[in-house]
């Protein structure tokens, strides 16, 4: 499992390279717009465009796969993510660093993410029912009431929250598959850390994925290389390839947008 995510790491680190490399590519594409001799210009420029469109889009490929990838059931990530956080807060409880305490904070909140990807369907008798209450509860409580626990020193429920980190993982190290008796044991557990203080500013629960962000910047690296090999030919060419290449990514973005939608 732990392979699995250092896999996923790795190749997420490729990406995130290669996406590096394509934007400095399109910085020295614009220089190479302005500054390099007329009659090599324009070829230069068609060139490294497209080595930094292509390196865009591998690294995209490769920064935008998702754990679930590797580890396809959700049990596995959040048995992944509670290991992580395990071992960092007993590196962190041994050498007291505070990357290591920043460490067990992140992993748990990955993990707070995964509950918050556990639904009940689309059938509301559910969703307002038992069931869907207990759920909504106890992804509250682990985010705004256990989280706060585990990084307040002070918090008189942090031994208790360690204790239900190592239940969790205990849990899930001898199960595939969340039961219902699982459920009702983690929600029951859960229900003493009630949130206490005020809860993330709204800004920052707004849903943000790798896909959201990849096409941004596919978006805006395409239009500026289209830009650039314009401006390699003239002023006027630049404007309009970088007005039309906008125009065509939004369209792309847009119609895919709706596909989905229709799927």
């Amino acid at each position: 499992m732990l392979d699995q995510y250092a896999a996923f790491s790795k190749r997420s680190r490729r990406g995130k390279i290669l996406i590096a490399v394509a934007i400095l590519d399109v910085g020295l594409l614009e220089a190479i717009a302005y500054y390099f001799p007329l009659d090599i210009r324009s070829l230069a420029a068609a060139v490294l465009g497209v080595i930094s469109v292509v390196l865009l889009f591998v690294g995209a490929r490769y920064y935008g796969t998702e754990l679930s990838f590797f580890l396809p059931e959700i049990e596995d990530r959040l048995l992944c993510f509670l290991k992580l956080a395990t071992d960092a807060r007993e590196t962190y409880v041994a050498y007291k660093k505070p990357q290591d305490k920043k460490k067990v904070l992140k992993n748990l909140k990955r993990v707070a993410d995964l509950l918050d990807d556990l639904y009940v369907g689309n059938l509301r008798f559910i969703k307002e029912g038992p069931i869907g209450t207990k759920l909504k509860d106890m992804q509250m409580n682990f985010r705004y009431g256990l989280l706060p626990a585990i990084t307040d020193q002070k918090n008189t429920n942090t031994v208790n929250a360690v204790l239900v980190i190592d239940n969790m993982e205990k849990t899930l190290e001898q199960t595939n598959a969340i039961s219902d008796y699982i459920f009702e044991t983690w929600s029951k557990m859960l229900s003493e850390f009630r949130p206490t203080g005020p809860q993330e500013p709204f800004w920052r629960k707004l849903p943000t994925k790798k896909s959201h962000i990849l096409k941004g910047l596919v978006t805006a690296v395409v239009t500026l290389v289209a830009g650039a090999v314009g401006l390699s030919i003239n002023p006027e060419a630049g404007y309009l390839g970088t007005i039309s290449m906008f125009g065509i990514m939004v369209l792309i973005l847009v119609s895919t947008r709706e596909r989905r939608k229709e799927d």
